[in-house]
């Protein structure tokens, strides 16, 4: 929750461009043609327990991560190599509740641990006649007890204690929270009513963290709302890059920040306590064919 709470914060700090009346995309600008031979994708020295490492692939000097947000939303970075993209992994968080949006939900891939201390306490039916339990967290990580969920290789938890759920409530987001893994690996996730969960542009809606797994490592938020690429977040560190995109920086207490909306339907930020990283991202970090999830 902390990094959904830091993102938030900025968000309401710095990104005053963001809206749904903003103009429709535009039409993208020409792209190269991926090399005919595309490079294997090297595995990360120390991967992240809980992080999903997606399949690239090269084009020119960029590396290209396809990526596929829980609410379907679809889009692809392109990356220079001094960013480290092969040592990103990614994991994230949206929100839902039965009849309003009240709780986090959390994914992680391949691993449970987060989620899973003591237990279970108790089991439920969930959709299709799978089995959801419900877990103490592990000592020193979420506060309260996890609705847990496997969707093939995914672990999705989901928090109880904001605002106590009961046994029937319980009983429900078992039957309702529906999951599937896609093809590419990613994670999509669907709501029966009453259930539902955050849209794309919605306040606690869903985003998608890339992270390094080393201590200080870079933290990439990306946020698919409708926002306006030639408005910066804030006027006071506004920069012009090579390519003409406007990025606002700040810093707070030792992290730099880097925030700037791309192809109208993203909102990116960086964050490091390493400046030059974030400058770097700036420059070498972009986004396109983004494909809001219909609302």
């Amino acid at each position: 929750m902390m990094h959904r709470l830091m993102s938030l914060a900025l968000v309401g700090l710095l990104l005053g461009a963001c809206s749904a009346d903003a103009a429709p995309q535009e039409e993208a600008s020409p792209i190269t043609t991926p090399l005919e031979e595309e490079a294997p994708t090297p595995s990360p020295a120390t991967p992240i327990r809980g992080a999903f490492y997606p399949a690239t692939y090269q084009e020119g000097d960029r590396v290209v991560v396809p990526i596929t947000l829980v609410d379907g939303t679809t889009a692809e970075l392109l990356l220079h190599e001094d960013l480290s993209p092969h040592e990103l992994g990614t994991y994230g968080e949206i929100a839902g509740g039965l009849g309003q949006v009240d709780r986090s939900i959390y994914f992680r891939f391949g691993d449970g641990s987060a989620f899973k201390g003591s237990g279970p306490l108790a089991t439920y039916e969930g959709h299709g006649g799978t089995t959801v339990e419900e877990w103490e967290p592990p000592p020193g990580s979420y506060a309260c007890p996890n609705v847990v969920f496997r969707f093939g290789d995914w672990f999705v938890g989901v928090r109880t204690c904001q605002g106590e759920l009961s046994s029937e409530e319980k009983a429900q987001w078992a039957r309702r929270l529906i999951g599937r893994q896609t093809k590419d690996g990613f994670l999509l996730l669907e709501a029966v009513p009453p259930l539902k969960i955050a849209q794309a542009g919605e306040h606690a809606g869903p985003q998608l963290w890339l992270q390094g797994s080393e201590a200080g490592s870079p933290f990439i938020t990306l946020t698919p709302i409708r926002c306006v690429p030639d408005e910066p977040p804030s006027g006071e560190d506004v920069r012009v890059m090579e390519d003409g995109q406007l990025v606002s920086f700040a810093r707070i207490g030792k992290t730099w920040y880097a925030n700037w909306c791309e192809e109208r339907e993203m909102m990116i930020q960086v964050q490091s306590p390493d400046r030059e990283y974030v400058e770097a991202a700036a420059e070498g970090l972009r986004v396109r064919d983004v494909s809001l999830a219909e609302l």
